[in-house]
């Protein structure tokens, strides 16, 4: 027991390296270790704010991982509730103490960007279709082919739905990932 609180304190102070490697590598080790101490939490949670980004993401996962152990271990305390008086943690006290240490991870919603995109997809490719249509027939005069917008609105209508499609993806992640 003695040698893995000495490594989770390693790892703790690899979380101060100024070399961004050990911090990364040190929330990565941390979020695989199935009991650690709140020391150890709150050096994750103030990890999150790490001046670099995929240091905060990698602490935010890390956190997420323990609080997902925390929860099975949950499952498996409801046997020993009734030795909770001599002195084991309950499925509720880790309950009370995990939230405070394992905040949601939070995405950004770039679906929303993505709808937005594929609608601006749609309108300009109507007009495009629209003034791109008109055919030379001599003369100077100039005559609107339905089947030229007819294509130009085909592909412009498969782009914006794929585009809708992966907004509903990028959606459905973040769902995901935020249970």
């Amino acid at each position: 027991m003695g040698e893995t609180n000495q490594y989770i304190e390693y790892q703790i102070r690899k979380l101060q390296s100024p070399k961004t490697k050990d911090r990364y590598e040190a929330c990565g080790t941390l979020g695989n270790i199935k009991d650690l101490p709140p020391e150890a939490l709150k050096a994750l949670q103030n990890a999150i704010n790490d001046p670099d980004s995929e240091v905060g993401n990698a602490a935010k996962k890390a956190l997420y991982a323990v609080s997902l152990s925390v929860q099975n271990k949950q499952n498996d305390f409801t046997s020993y509730v009734s030795q909770s008086a001599s002195g084991i943690n309950t499925g509720s006290e880790i309950r009370r103490n995990v939230p405070q240490y394992a905040p949601k991870v939070k995405t950004s919603n770039n679906a929303n960007g993505f709808r937005l995109f594929a609608a601006l997809i749609y309108v300009g490719g109507f007009f495009v279709g629209l003034f791109n249509s008109n055919v030379n027939t001599g003369y100077g005069l100039m005559e609107f082919s339905f089947s030229l917008a007819l294509n130009y609105w085909v592909a412009v209508f498969i782009c914006g739905t794929v585009i809708l499609g992966v907004a509903e993806i990028i959606n459905l992640l973040e769902k995901i990932v935020n249970e």
